[in-house]
């Protein structure tokens, strides 16, 4: 499973009219949804920033056009899920970034949040253990869509954390079908299956808390006035880091080795780029 990874090569699709730079948002907008009814997540994001920042409308209609796009990347992960398969959550985040640098009075929500806390909200309605994991994953992804700009230490590790607190609930709910479940994914390899994700973001909460404790206040502030200002992505490390979690982790087995060297270096240049100041 990799959200990261490059896909291969797929068939030459025809080509397609790109659209004019002086086209409106809503042409960006549909265009967009276009890109999503069609499978490919990443190419109706990069439309839809584009409708942001394009924006000039009455602020009404950009609440239904954030409506829209949630309630239908909602629906797509929902059959994913019980089809046993993971949409780029993370993604999103890029709405949030763009929405914050050009449009922040319009809203102050951000779908990484929503997505993450839908399926909070819903675990309990998945059908067995593969739908609620695949769940899992999604809220997860989601949360790593966060930490790509997040700016405050203390509350990226609080996010952190609230991705292992969902883990064990998903457990939970996977226990909850009892051993004899017909499923392909029995509740008892539910855990492993769960560990590299978990164990990646335990570790970097716990490097968030190490370097929020090593600041005072006042630091912590300058911080993260500093990193609103600066939206660097570090999204590269901390992709690499899940996707050395999720492949160098198997039967329950945690990472270690060079498997655990190369997350730790993951996470430690993710660190590098949050504290950097540029200086």
């Amino acid at each position: 499973m990799s959200l990261f990874k490059k896909k291969e090569a797929a068939p030459e699709a025809p080509p397609e009219t790109p659209l004019p730079d002086d086209a409106g948002w809503r042409r960006w907008s549909e265009r967009g949804f276009e890109k999503l009814d069609g499978g490919n997540l990443a190419a109706a994001v990069e439309h839809w920033v584009q409708a942001i920042d394009r924006f000039d409308d009455e602020p009404r209609f950009f609440v239904k056009f954030r409506k829209q796009i949630l309630d239908k990347v909602i629906s797509g992960m929902c059959t994913y899920a019980k089809q046993g398969r993971i949409i780029p959550t993370h993604l999103l985040a890029e709405l949030d970034a763009e929405i914050y640098l050009k449009h922040r009075e319009l809203s102050s929500d951000r779908f990484v949040d929503d997505i993450f806390y839908y399926v909070k909200e819903n675990m309990s309605s998945a059908e067995g253990p593969e739908e609620a994991v695949m769940y899992f994953f999604n809220a997860a992804y989601a949360i790593a869509g966060y930490l790509r700009f997040s700016t405050d230490l203390r509350v990226s590790a609080e996010r952190c954390d609230e991705v292992l607190r969902l883990a064990d609930y998903c457990l939970a709910q996977c226990n909850s079908y009892g051993r004899h479940y017909r499923g392909g994914l029995k509740p008892k390899y539910v855990a492993p299956s769960l560990r590299g994700v978990t164990e990646t973001f335990r570790y970097l909460m716990d490097k968030l808390n190490e370097a929020a404790d090593s600041m005072s206040e006042e630091e912590l502030a300058s911080l993260r006035e500093y990193r609103e200002s600066h939206m660097d992505d570090r999204l590269d490390p901390l992709s690499s880091a899940l996707q050395n979690g999720i492949n160098t982790v198997g039967m329950g087995k945690k990472p270690r080795g060079k498997a655990m060297a190369a997350l730790e270096a993951d996470i430690d240049k993710y660190m590098q780029m949050f504290l950097s100041k540029g200086e």
